[in-house]
């Protein structure tokens, strides 16, 4: 019976390796968990901003009569006579009313331009990393 009693002098060299080999093998799983999900967390933004953006522009020109692209910006026109505006500047896209507010409504991508395709509204942007450009929306005016 007294081999079974372990003594109270302090911890051997068995038990300390073996609490060390635990908290390394669980610490390596953490950073492997942070690292997966800080790669899906940059998708899952960019994914809403997207979402975010194509709201505002149906939203914008389902309101408008008229619209012109100039330079790869958008501009409609809508039943009140206003202006609203779309700017690719410096990396992220703004909307404007009338020349005024500035509203960022979309950001942290390589380059994007606003195409005319036959009466139709394309946004193309290059966020650099995956395809060299992705198509988020078409809106037929």
């Amino acid at each position: 019976m007294k081999k079974f009693v372990f003594s109270n002098e302090g911890f051997t060299l068995l038990e300390s390796l073996t609490a060390l080999f635990i908290c390394g093998f669980i610490s390596i799983i953490m950073l492997n968990m942070m690292l997966v999900m800080t790669s899906h967390d940059d998708d899952y933004k960019r994914n809403i901003q997207e979402s975010l953006f194509i709201t505002q522009i149906y939203r914008d020109i389902n309101t408008s009569i008229k619209f012109d692209i100039k330079n790869g910006n958008l501009e409609l026109i809508t039943h009140e006579k206003n202006v609203i505006s779309y700017e690719v500047n410096d990396q992220k896209i703004t909307r404007m009313v009338n020349g005024k507010g500035g509203q960022s409504v979309m950001n942290e991508f390589k380059s994007a331009i606003f195409i005319n395709e036959n009466g139709m509204i394309k946004v193309k942007i290059d966020y650099g990393k995956d395809a060299s450009e992705n198509i988020i929306g078409k809106i037929i005016y």
